[in-house]
């Protein structure tokens, strides 16, 4: 999240934010937020060919939320950070529309590491 976009925000006081990420990517290593690299598998280096293999990083939405909180002034029940799993069950109707025949919902049961921030 670039620091720029949350300032910006101030130009839009009564905003309404929604933002979703990864919160991790790969297993889990030694550093914090350490990127990842990968064609179709992970890779063990960045240091690769440009535009030979993507590099995903992981958001913090704990440190998000607090910066965001810190930023606008909001706290409390008007900043959420939660996974998509739980997301998509308060859209009942929305998740309800992603099941397939045989009752997989990949809206639910997809994406474990995804999580999203929520300014209201």
């Amino acid at each position: 999240m670039n620091g720029t976009l949350l300032l910006a925000l101030f130009s839009f006081p009564k905003h309404r934010l929604l933002l979703a990420d990864f919160d991790s990517v790969g297993e889990p290593s030694v550093t914090r937020n350490d990127p990842k690299t990968g064609f179709t598998e992970d890779q063990s280096s960045y240091l690769l060919p440009p535009g030979s293999a993507d590099l995903c990083f992981p958001t913090d939405f704990g440190s998000l939320k607090q910066v965001y909180s810190q930023v606008t002034g909001r706290s409390g029940g008007s900043v959420h950070v939660m996974k998509q799993s739980a997301f998509f069950e308060l859209q009942k109707t929305e998740a309800a529309a992603a099941q397939t025949r045989n009752g997989y919902n990949p809206m639910l049961e997809d994406f474990g590491n995804y999580s999203m921030l929520i300014g209201q």
